[in-house]
């Protein structure tokens, strides 16, 4: 039985290129909301302690994703 060779795709260096900017953004956006917090916080009435909760906000985005990304990972796998 004669195996046959599959030419890989450049659809790997789209995928990377995509997450790549989408890793980015997500960096700029939280580095912006940083130092936007200190014209924020009185503009919106929040304390240093609810802007915490803001800025966690992000960190708990990545989290929540990170279980169901894996699974998704691991039930479609790399190909």
């Amino acid at each position: 039985m004669e195996q046959r060779r599959v030419k890989p795709t450049s659809v790997r260096w789209v995928i990377l290129a995509i997450l790549f900017v989408v890793s980015f953004v997500a960096y700029l956006l939280r580095m912006n909301i940083s130092v936007a917090a200190k014209f924020m916080m009185p503009e919106l009435g929040i304390s240093e302690v609810q802007m915490g909760w803001v800025f966690a906000a992000f960190t708990l985005g990545y989290a929540v994703f990170q279980i169901p990304g894996g699974i998704f990972g691991d039930v479609v796998g790399p190909r």
